[in-house]
């Protein structure tokens, strides 16, 4: 079974940034919405794998581990009957200005009008854990705002 990690993005304003994936030939979901994030590498574990795809992806060098919050971990079955486990999280706190997109681009979404991907098009994996995460992002921000801080 092969393993990833990813994340959806959740700024300090509430809306929350997806990769809206590229139209390259060896993506199965070109043109589609997805979490920042990629498959292990030998020797990773769930973060090392998160925070080196979201270096590569958004050039994010120093993400704490107190911006990272788990969602879970989702089994998803794919057309070509491969298996993938994905771990998804969110990374909190990052100012969506200073994000370098070099795979995909940044979709920035406000997630009370987009909880079950209206007008969007949902990746094949991330369709197994999209509505989790848009929940939890909802769920995160007015505790943060009760907060008084993202920090």
């Amino acid at each position: 079974m092969n393993e990833g990690s990813g994340a959806f993005l959740l700024f300090s304003n509430g809306l929350v940034g997806l990769q809206l994936k590229d139209n390259l030939d060896y993506l199965s979901d070109k043109w589609c919405v997805s979490a920042f994030g990629g498959g292990f590498e030998q020797g990773e574990d769930q973060l090392t794998c998160l925070k080196r795809e979201l270096y590569e992806e958004l050039q994010i060098k120093n993400v704490a581990d107190s911006q990272i919050v788990k969602v879970g971990d989702y089994e998803a079955k794919l057309k070509e009957n491969q298996i993938v486990l994905a771990h998804q999280f969110i990374i909190v706190g990052l100012d969506m200005n200073l994000l370098k997109p070099s795979e995909g681009n940044l979709c920035i979404i406000d997630p009370n009008s987009n909880i079950n991907g209206e007008n969007l098009r949902i990746g094949e994996i991330a369709e197994h854990y999209y509505y989790d995460t848009i929940k939890m992002c909802i769920s995160l921000h007015k505790k943060y705002i009760l907060n008084g801080s993202y920090k």
